[in-house]
This record gives structure tokens, sequence and C-alpha cells, in this order.
């Protein structure tokens, strides 16, 4: 069956108003996060679903730096340093794009990242003796 011009407008339109609400989740939750005294710290089930829409829907604002930076440190944690490193790689395109490479918040991206790397080598090293 072929899809009508209205079915692929209304598909169009579905899609659109879903990337909006991503971006609303994301940034509500970030400002509400930010807020807070140990920020996304300790709220591992809505930093993994921030991620999620951030990758799902390719989301590219200053705000998607902060939960993927904190979904990263919830990885490391629970041993998945490769895709730890993975979204903090992200957060700091992200944040250096829209803050600019001499931001504090970037540097701590990547200081964040440099550490999360030391840590994979020093892993694999270990492993390989």
């Amino acid at each position: 069956m072929e899809a009508s011009a209205s079915d692929t407008i209304k598909s169009s339109f579905e899609t659109t108003e879903r990337r909006r609400w991503a971006e609303r989740v994301v940034k509500a939750a970030d400002r509400y996060f930010r807020e807070k005294e140990h920020g996304w710290l300790g709220y591992k089930e809505l930093t993994f679903g921030c991620a999620e829409l951030i990758k799902r829907w390719e989301l590219d604002f200053v705000e998607a730096g902060y939960p993927l930076i904190a979904t990263a440190a919830a990885l490391a944690g629970d041993d998945d340093k490769k895709k730890a490193e993975d979204y903090l790689r992200r957060a700091v395109l992200i944040l250096e794009k829209h803050l600019g490479a001499n931001h504090l918040d970037v540097a701590m991206a990547l200081y964040e990242l440099g550490q999360q790397q030391l840590h994979n080598e020093s892993s694999a090293t270990v492993r390989t003796m």
C-alpha cells in the first residue's frame, strides 16, 4: 500500500514534534539538575534516558553535553569504559561547538575524557600482561 501525501506530512510532523519534545525533556532535566548540589549524580536512569534521546535525535545544543558527561560517569562506574569514553567524546564536541574551546566546562569535559582514556589504556595493559 502506497503512503498518501497526508500520511507523509503527518509522519513528518510527528517526527518534528517528537524531536521538539526530546529537546524540551533534555533541557528541562539539565536545568533542574544543575541547580541541585550534586547535579546529575545519583540519577542514573534519567541520565541514561536523556543520553538515549540525545543519541536518537542527534540533539546538538549546549544542555545536551552535561547529561552525556553524567552518563559517562555512571557507565565508568559500571565498568563500561569504552561506552563511557564515547559519551565523553560526544559531550566534548557539543560543548566545544557551543561554548568555545576555552570555556571551563569544555576543559573539565576534556579532563574527564583524558582520565577515562588513561584508565582504559591501563586496563588494556593489565589484561595483556
